[in-house]
């Protein structure tokens, strides 16, 4: 599944275009529960989207808001030790670009 495909997928089931995208690392899983009118949107739905292998990554884009600010989080991500070329680990930020983020907080 290219670029263009999976933007299409994820915008399919949001109805708001995310202002920020949010890479969430170890730990930080915990914020999404902070975000109201949230979707959330499993890796797995996504046709070849890579899945992380890391424990405590749970391998889903969960959009909301923060306030006024509408925002998409990877929750959870993969990595070039798990033996992931460089377009696959920074496909989330393509993804948010795509989407029309104007910033991106990793």
């Amino acid at each position: 599944m290219n670029l263009n495909e999976i933007t299409k997928l994820i915008q399919e089931k949001i109805s708001v275009v995310p202002k920020a995208g949010i890479i969430l690392g170890s730990g930080l899983g915990g914020f999404t529960e902070q975000l109201t009118d949230s979707v959330s949107i499993d890796y797995a739905e996504i046709p070849d989207y890579p899945q992380s292998t890391v424990p405590g990554h749970a391998g889903k884009f969960i959009t909301g808001n923060i306030g006024e600010l509408h925002v998409i989080c990877a929750k959870g991500r993969f990595h070039y030790y798990e033996e992931h070329d460089i377009n696959t680990v920074t496909l989330p930020v393509d993804i948010f670009y795509k989407l029309g983020c104007d910033m991106v907080i990793i």
